[in-house]
């Protein structure tokens, strides 16, 4: 019985998102927007793939990402408040599940 072996694609590089930074007393806090944390999967939107911050595909559905501007975009893959799990192992699926991708959102920082 033979075998197909497929290789794995991954970009290899991390995405170039910018990481929370500690306060530090004197920042004037008030030349910055602060929003929510989506507690999610950190995505990078290349302008045509999604990939984790790592440099891993998302291998989301077409119909996810069909509309998206072909510029890159940072932010995060979230499925609500409290559904931390179900937005890790939806966005690590190598088959997407449209029904799992349904309850997710791309939370896009500016």
């Amino acid at each position: 019985m033979g075998a197909l072996l497929l290789p794995v694609w991954a970009n290899g590089q991390p995405a170039p998102v910018s990481l929370a930074n500690i306060y530090r007393p004197g920042i004037a806090l008030a030349d910055y927007w602060v929003s929510e944390k989506y507690d999610g999967v950190r995505g990078y939107w290349d302008g045509s793939r999604l990939w984790t911050r790592n440099g891993e595909p998302v291998f989301a559905p077409a119909w996810f990402t069909a509309a998206w501007p072909k510029v890159p975009m940072d932010g995060e893959l979230w499925a609500g408040r409290g559904r931390f799990t179900h937005a890790v192992s939806t966005a690590r699926q190598q088959t997407p599940d449209d029904a799992a991708w349904r309850g997710m959102r791309f939370m896009v920082f500016d």
